[in-house]
């Protein structure tokens, strides 16, 4: 069987379109799920590294919140013992009495500066008493609006201890030995008499606020991650960013961070995490999507090189096994176009494999093995037809040859000798 050229081009088109089919589909196959698995990596290993961070950050605030919490004791056990010595010099009536309690004071307030390392004490004492002009550690009470008190700590006296930020604190030389000016977290503690609304005494421990700053840097080195401590009335004392000390945050914000107290929250594109200290401050520390989303970026960097390394590979083996696969099948199909009934075995060795055992054959193999036995089948039916036809002539043959006898042929030859007079007296008569 011969094909015209016009005919043999429209199946190595359709194969040709076959072969892109199977490199489409294998492609399809293989790289869809690669890129499904990369990104449910992604978004897996995203959502353990946010889990870690925010831990890991809970976990140092946790620490933070407990030396805070101990360093603001200590202050409170500063004010605690500064309202028993304040009591019993208000109760002196002898001036000896009062010097010795004086005295004591003193003394304490040089152990708590060795001990507990307070920025600087004053204590007001009511301006007729005799140790109130000496401006080193007491003052009179009438210098209170001095020291930049605010008004609530006035307006609300006690024996509790209020806490309050102070800007720009100047400590006496002969106290600080140095002429430092430094922003300070006070406690402070207003006693006024019970009869009259006259302030009986007060005192004041400051703490430098960058002691606070230093612990939050060192904890909080990264600047991404801001940590801080914020106010009642949203004022930032202390914060591992210094551009931010003495910031104000605005109302929604404050009302945001305080609405839920202790907890992790979020706001627009950024983690908070609020604890409250024991003066009633928070602890803050915000960490935005963006910081982990860098600490993510190694992760993605491993996903696509994973890809870009499998995705040449996985084309490398999809061609091969789609170019073996459409080997076979061109093989057989260019068997099929050019069948010939008169093929000799050799030619059909190809759709066979020779080297494996059957039941190791696939599909193809089978079909192949199939267009063999068809083609052996139409070969042996094809000689059979033809025998048949050769047996067939010669029996005609033979029956002709039977009708040729002697006697037939003496008749032909008689009447051919009789035929020959008659046409040579026929002939004078038509002319």
């Amino acid at each position: 069987m011969k094909h015209s050229k016009k005919g043999s081009r429209g199946p190595r088109l359709y194969f040709s379109h076959f072969q892109n089919r199977i490199l489409c589909a294998f492609l399809l196959c293989t790289l869809i799920p690669i890129f499904i698995i990369g990104g449910i990596s992604y978004a897996v290993s995203y959502n353990i590294a946010k889990d870690k961070i925010l831990n890991a950050s809970i976990s140092a605030d946790a620490q933070l919140h407990t030396q805070f919490d101990n360093r603001l004791q200590q202050v409170e056990n500063i004010a605690d013992t500064l309202q028993y010595n304040m009591y019993n010099l208000m109760q002196a009536d002898a001036p000896m009495d009062t010097l010795a309690m004086l005295s004591e004071i003193r003394s304490n307030l040089s152990m708590f500066k060795t001990s507990f390392d307070p920025a600087y004490i004053n204590i007001f004492l009511p301006d007729e008493h005799m140790a109130s002009s000496e401006s080193l550690y007491f003052f009179p009470v009438s210098k209170l609006s001095d020291f930049q008190i605010p008004k609530e700590v006035l307006e609300n006296p006690g024996t509790s201890s209020v806490w309050f930020y102070q800007d720009l604190l100047s400590v006496p030389f002969l106290v600080n030995n140095s002429y430092h000016i430094t922003n300070s977290v006070s406690c402070c503690r207003v006693l006024k008499h019970p009869g009259t609304d006259s302030i009986k005494y007060a005192y004041i421990i400051y703490l430098d606020a960058s002691e606070f700053s230093s612990i939050l840097q060192e904890i909080f080195h990264d600047n991404q991650i801001t940590s801080y401590i914020l106010t009642d009335n949203g004022k930032i004392v202390a914060s591992n960013n210094p551009s931010l000390l003495s910031a104000s945050l605005d109302e929604e914000k404050l009302d945001f961070l305080y609405n839920k107290g202790d907890s992790l929250k979020k706001r627009a594109h950024t983690n908070y995490h609020t604890t409250t200290l024991r003066n009633g401050w928070l602890q803050v520390t915000e960490i935005p999507d963006s910081y982990i989303m860098q600490n993510t970026h190694i992760l993605i960097k491993s996903i696509l090189l994973t890809i870009l390394i499998s995705l040449p590979l996985t084309i490398l083996v999809v061609v091969l096994i789609s170019k073996n696969l459409t080997r076979r099948i061109k093989t057989l199909s260019r068997a099929m176009e050019t069948l010939q009934l008169d093929a000799s075995d050799t030619n059909m060795k190809a759709l066979v494999p020779q080297d494996r055992a059957p039941e190791t054959f696939d599909e193809i193999d089978k079909l192949g093995i199939t267009f063999e036995k068809m083609q052996h089948s139409l070969n042996d039916n094809l000689q059979s037809i033809l025998e048949l036809s050769l047996t067939e002539e010669r029996l005609k043959y033979q029956l002709l040859q039977s009708q040729i006898n002697p006697h037939f042929l003496y008749n032909i030859l008689g009447s051919i000798q009789t035929c020959r007079p008659l046409e040579s007296w026929i002939l004078p008569i038509r002319c």
